[in-house]
């Protein structure tokens, strides 16, 4: 019988397409978020950047500082941002925000600048540190980097949050693209050796995010980067996430094809749910789609 319930969901994991760079999931917002207006919304953040939204045909500078000075995070401050990075043509969008490409005016670091409307029932967090609550997202990107340089989560560079919407910076490796656009590239399936080494960075990305609190709930191939020149993966998207606890959560939150067989037949959603997910990304590394 679990055999047959794996073949469904992986059938129906094949089915799933996805049209975006960064697509934000649908189920992890509060339904009356649907009268949100996104084309008027994307109007109103490019009209409020009209003053400080720079396009040039010129490439960014590609000499950069190091890695550490890169990613040292400015104080984050209302409308900050805009004075601070050049914002570019747009990388993608989902069911709540856009997401950019970003030049950072101090030493030309490319970075991905994501806008996210806010529903009315969004969650916030406290996070040491800050003396007061901040969006869910934001509170648990800092909380997966809560340590010294940790390659397989995408580091928060700066952030800004306002009345109706939040602003996350986050890096850009370049190049890159998302893993399920990397396997498709790669003849919709990858050698062992390779599926092995994203699979180990995969595993170690969930690993650190228990290891800090964080439960992202929607680690798969979208939300995976791959720098296509070295190898290394790194988890994006903490938009669906929560904090760890040792009770069940309720609800499956998440991408419904990852949806592992016993939340089906159960209210009660554990962290370990984290394996099946692992158990559907390998199928799809090595397994070619029909």
């Amino acid at each position: 019988m679990r055999r047959l319930l794996l073949l469904v969901v992986l059938k129906e994991a094949e089915r799933e397409e996805k049209r975006s760079f960064w697509r934000w999931p649908a189920l992890c917002f509060h339904r009356k978020a649907a009268k949100y207006d996104l084309a008027k919304a994307e109007k109103k953040y490019q009209a409020e950047a009209g003053s400080y939204r720079a396009f040039t045909d010129a490439p960014p500078s590609k000499v950069h500082p190091a890695a550490e000075e890169q990613l040292e995070q400015d104080v984050p401050g209302k409308g900050h941002i805009r004075s601070h990075y050049k914002i570019g043509p747009k990388l993608g969008q989902g069911g709540f925000g856009f997401v950019y490409e970003g030049t950072r005016c101090k030493d030309g670091l490319e970075v991905a600048v994501k806008f996210s409307v806010k529903s009315p029932n969004m969650p916030y967090i406290r996070v040491p540190g800050h003396p007061k609550a901040i969006p869910m997202e934001i509170g648990l990107t800092l909380m997966a980097n809560n340590s010294s340089r940790i390659p397989q989560i995408i580091k928060l560079l700066d952030w800004e949050d306002n009345k109706d919407h939040y602003i996350m910076v986050m890096e850009r490796p370049m190049p890159c693209m998302d893993l399920k656009s990397f396997v498709k590239l790669h003849g919709e399936r990858l050698d062992e050796g390779a599926a092995r080494k994203v699979m180990r960075q995969v595993i170690e990305a969930a690993n650190v995010c228990v290891k800090h609190g964080v439960f992202h709930r929607d680690i798969k191939m979208e939300n995976l980067l791959v720098n296509t020149n070295t190898m290394e993966v790194k988890l994006i998207d903490f938009g669906c996430g929560a904090q760890m606890k040792k009770l069940a959560y309720k609800v499956f939150r998440g991408t419904q094809a990852y949806c592992p067989p016993e939340a089906t037949v159960s209210t009660n959603v554990f962290c370990h749910f984290l394996v099946w997910f692992g158990l559907i990304m390998s199928h799809k590394l090595l397994a070619k789609s029909n």
